[in-house]
């Protein structure tokens, strides 16, 4: 899943929240770096191809969420 953010006087405003396959978040956004890690994966800077606009996606492994039985925690 994937969620993005705007960045905000150096703090992160949640926009929109997107929940898409990582195909699919490779076809619409270009992936330039890594800005953030945690238990389940990966924040990164992202284009958005068809606007160049600049988001924050946090990028989840669905399959280490399921085994550390964490699916409540990440949803909320």
């Amino acid at each position: 899943g994937a969620g993005c953010a705007k960045p905000r006087d150096n703090k992160y405003q949640v926009e929109e929240v997107l929940v898409l396959t990582l195909l699919d978040s490779k076809a619409l956004f270009e992936f330039k770096k890594i800005i953030g890690k945690g238990g389940f994966g990966k924040v990164w800077k992202v284009n958005e191809k068809k606007t160049r606009k600049v988001y924050a996606m946090k990028v989840m492994d669905k399959a280490k969420i399921i085994t550390k039985k964490s699916v409540n925690s990440v949803l909320n």
